[in-house]
C-alpha cells in the first residue's frame, strides 16, 4: 500500500465510483454502506504542508517585499519607447469598456455553461 492513496475501511484503495450517482453526485446511502474515507498520514501531511507553504509564501512576500512591489507597480510605464511603441502610437487606444464587456460576456457564458452542464467541472 502506497502512502499516496486513500483507503476504505477494509484497507483497500477507495473506490469512489461506488459512492457516486450517475450524475456524479454523492450517494449518501451508498457512502454509508460502503466506507468512510481513510487517508494515510503522509497523504494528509502533504496536503497540510502544501497549504501551509502556499500561505507562508504569500504572507512572506507581502510582509517583506510588499512596499517594493507596490512602488514598482505604481511606477510601471506600459509603453517604453521602442520602435513598436512608436509605431503603435499612430493607432487609437481601445477603450477600457471593451475589455470589461468581453470579460462580462465570457463570465456569463461560463456561468450558463456551468448551470447547463455541471459535469464539465469535473
Amino acid at each position: 500500500m502506497g502512502a499516496d492513496n486513500s483507503y476504505d475501511r477494509f484497507g483497500q484503495i477507495y473506490n469512489i465510483s461506488r459512492i457516486l450517482n450517475a450524475n456524479v453526485t454523492l450517494n449518501l446511502t451508498a457512502y454509508e454502506e460502503y466506507s468512510e474515507l481513510y487517508l494515510s498520514p503522509p497523504y494528509v501531511s502533504f496536503y497540510l504542508l502544501t497549504f501551509a507553504i502556499s500561505t507562508c509564501i504569500l504572507t512572506h512576500t507581502l510582509l517583506y517585499h510588499g512596499r517594493t512591489l507596490w512602488n514598482s507597480f505604481r511606477n510601471i510605464d506600459p509603453e517604453e519607447e521602442d520602435i513598436h511603441a512608436k509605431l503603435m502610437k499612430a493607432y487609437p487606444e481601445v477603450p477600457d469598456s471593451w475589455y470589461w464587456v468581453i470579460i462580462g460576456v465570457f463570465f456569463v457564458i461560463a456561468c450558463i455553461s456551468t448551470l447547463v452542464r455541471p459535469e464539465w467541472l469535473l
